[in-house]
């Protein structure tokens, strides 16, 4: 009889700390940098700060940040477009990446037509706050408009 009091007992237990650590996740609205604010607006909209430790995250080929001349671009769809290919790139997701972008990585500069198809990854700068959502969608309509050209036009 004992025994099975103090299981109910230590299961009960359990069960009320995992229920107050759910409800506070729901209540608080956020974990991290991301948080979640309805400012009046039929959904939940996304808030991020892009803050370095926040572009660290988006360090994989599935999601590519870059930090370039303190602006912050999110150029996961331009990967497998680059002219050079992605392997150009994908070292520094989630990193500083002015210098490799300046000089083609010690090969030259990009030309006029790249540093315009970069604004439209643009999501913000360093230590701004966003709307992750209308960026992504901003994103996406951009990469359906740009031009790319083959490695050897103008690149």
């Amino acid at each position: 009889m004992k025994r099975k009091y103090i299981t109910w007992t230590l299961v009960s237990f359990w069960l009320f700390v995992v229920i107050i650590f759910i409800l506070s996740l729901i209540f608080t609205g956020s974990v991290g940098n991301i948080s979640t604010s309805n400012n009046g607006n039929s959904g939940t909209l996304m808030s991020v700060k892009l803050t370095a430790e926040e572009i660290i995250k988006h360090n994989v080929s599935s999601d590519c940040w870059l930090i370039i001349n303190n602006k912050v671009y999110d150029v996961t769809s331009f990967l497998l477009s680059h002219p050079g290919g992605e392997g150009l790139i994908t070292p520094f997701c989630g990193k500083e990446a002015t210098r490799a972008f300046d000089t083609r990585e010690g090969t030259g500069s990009h030309s006029g037509n790249a540093a315009s198809l970069l604004t439209n990854y643009y999501i913000g700068n360093l230590n701004q706050t966003i709307n992750l959502q209308s960026i992504k969608k901003q994103i996406k309509q951009s990469a359906k408009d740009q031009f790319v050209p083959r490695k050897g036009e103008d690149d």
